[in-house]
């Protein structure tokens, strides 16, 4: 007697649909990164060329079979996991740099509103010159015209995002 030999199941064909869109998914956003990092993530380079392709392409038709195809190469990555945890961490780092970013906008804004007690709250945050604050937010707060105010509340912001990016690489290098 013949005995049948079981082949384990086959994943549905939505199965199969769904992973292959999640992986093109994952192929589009390969393309709007930027070169510098494009450079930096782990694919082949027939992939980083299609990319780098298809980011000239401006014909809809065009740029949906540039996408089609960089689709069919993500299905043959052997670990797509790889890339999913780069694309990951780059999010997480840009998360990091806009929730920063407006802390440094609400510090400004503070120091602007309040006055003396913020601009000591701030420089005990940041290990700001309390002097160089004031003199700053002085210079913002009466201002002769709006265009000095905003030109003044870059100057400030600026001066915060210093201190912040020097504060963030004395504490890396702690």
């Amino acid at each position: 007697m013949k005995r049948r030999v079981e082949k384990p199941p086959r994943p549905s064909k939505t199965r199969r649909k769904r992973e292959s869109d999640a992986l093109q998914a994952l192929g589009e956003a390969l393309i709007d990164l930027p070169a510098e990092v494009l450079a930096d993530a782990p694919i082949p380079e027939n992939l980083r060329e299609a990319v780098e392709l298809a980011r000239g392409l401006s014909k809809h038709g065009a740029l949906r079979r540039q996408r089609q195809y960089i689709g069919k190469l993500m299905r043959g990555l052997e670990s797509p996991q790889e890339l999913e945890a780069f694309l990951a961490r780059r999010a997480n780092l840009q998360e990091r740099d806009r929730q920063r970013f407006h802390a440094l906008e609400r510090w400004r804004d503070r120091i602007m509103d309040e006055g003396d007690a913020a601009i000591d709250a701030c420089a005990a945050a940041l290990g700001a010159d309390p002097a160089q604050l004031r003199s700053l937010a002085a210079a913002a707060r009466d201002p002769i015209d709006d265009a000095q105010r905003k030109r003044a509340g870059r100057v400030l912001f600026r001066y915060l995002d210093g201190l912040d990016r020097a504060g963030n690489k004395d504490n890396s290098t702690g």
